[in-house]
C-alpha cells in the first residue's frame, strides 16, 4: 500500500511538472507572436533576463 500512495505522489509531482511546462511553453508561444519589429532579438533578450535573474536568485550569497 505505502508503494502505491508513493507512485500516486511521484505521478502528481510529474503532472504538476508537465502543467507547469506546458504553461510556460504557452506563455513563451503568445508572448512570441505579439512582437513585431526584430522578434527573435527581443525574445531572446528577455530569454536572457529572465535566465539572469533566476540565476541570482538560486546563488548563494558570498560574505563581504
Amino acid at each position: 500500500m505505502t508503494t502505491t500512495k508513493a507512485a500516486r505522489v511521484s505521478l502528481l509531482h510529474h503532472n504538476v511538472r508537465r502543467e507547469a511546462s506546458a504553461e510556460a511553453s504557452r506563455f513563451r508561444g503568445d508572448f512570441y507572436e505579439c512582437l513585431t519589429a526584430r522578434r527573435d532579438e527581443l525574445f531572446e533578450l528577455a530569454d536572457a533576463v529572465l535566465y539572469f535573474k533566476a540565476v541570482r536568485q538560486h546563488r548563494p550569497e558570498v560574505p563581504r
